[in-house]
């Protein structure tokens, strides 16, 4: 990749789920020097998982279940604090899943939680990334305990530059209809002026940067989430959108340049879907792979199992 972060890693499965070729996985394991080694931690490993837009906990099932019986020793928690309402803006959400971590945290280990807690890890769907991206500063104190932040097609960068007209018609009825805030603010409607609006504003925190690992799923089969968006990188169209061109760029130079390029990892998915259906046209059946399917996170899980030990 241009960005000098590790490049695309593809994965494959069985015909029936997906093609391609199972990649090799890495095994060094590091802390902030490539020549250092993660030394063995004790306490307990924390794993967060966030729902995406109209979404609830039990969409996280089937990912904290394959997690669970890999590391049975772990503590889980299915972030309920967001499922009554999606629709407000981004930064409302991540203060709810902020104070929810909080809690749990404090509920899980009522004495010494701070020595305790070995490590704390995120694993997010859809516009999730984004909410735990607005929770991270607000858990200042975890800062030395995140371990790996995992996002399953979140769309760090927006909606700008989807390709698909029929969800970008969808989500401006959406938007318009519901009065949903969160999709303002991914579509970069929320403030006339582009570098005032949230996602910019998002991009300039502190957060990713705290993470031993930051991993990036994407597909680009899934247009619920752009994938350059996805996988925080440049798009090409940004080059001829005067408007906005500029501070999508500025975003990704503003998320990536906090990132020493070894922690980074992009994973894309080249996924097989048979059946045609309106889910499939739009994308959505793509999307939604990411916490229905069994065996691309057992092999997901599996072949980069050193980022969840």
């Amino acid at each position: 990749d241009p960005d000098g972060a590790p490049g695309r890693q593809e994965i494959g499965a069985p015909r029936e789920y997906m093609r391609g070729t199972l990649a090799e996985a890495p095994t060094p394991k590091w802390t902030g020097s490539s020549n250092t080694v993660t030394p063995p931690r004790r306490g307990t490993h924390v794993f967060i998982l966030v729902h995406g837009f109209q979404g609830q906990a039990f969409d996280m099932r089937l990912l904290r279940n394959n997690l669970a019986l890999l590391y049975p020793k772990a503590a889980f928690l299915c972030s309920t604090a967001n499922e009554s309402d999606t629709e407000v803006e981004v930064e409302q959400m991540g203060a709810r899943l902020a104070e929810e971590v909080r809690e749990f945290v404090q509920d899980h280990f009522p004495s010494a939680p701070q020595s305790r807690l070995g490590r704390l890890s995120f694993v997010c769907h859809s516009i999730g990334g984004l909410v735990a991206r607005a929770a991270l500063p607000l858990l200042a104190e975890f800062h030395e305990k995140f371990f790996t932040f995992v996002s399953f097609s979140s769309p760090h960068l927006g909606y700008r530059y989807t390709s698909n007209t029929l969800f970008r018609t969808g989500l401006w009825l959406v938007t318009k209809l519901r009065q949903a805030k969160c999709l303002e603010q991914l579509a970069m409607t929320d403030h006339p002026e582009p570098s005032k609006c949230f996602l910019s504003r998002l991009s300039k925190q502190q957060g990713l940067e705290h993470f031993q690992n930051v991993v990036l799923v994407s597909s680009y089969q899934d247009h619920y989430a752009p994938y350059e968006s996805a996988r925080i990188e440049s798009s090409p169209r940004s080059r001829d959108d005067t408007k906005f061109g500029a501070v999508y760029e500025a975003m990704v130079q503003a998320l990536l340049g906090r990132l020493e390029p070894e922690r980074l990892m992009r994973v894309d998915f080249n996924l097989e879907i048979p059946e045609t259906s309106l889910d499939t046209i739009i994308g959505r059946a793509a999307h939604i792979q990411f916490i229905e399917c069994q065996i691309l996170m057992r092999m997901f899980f599996q072949s980069y199992n050193y980022l969840f030990e």
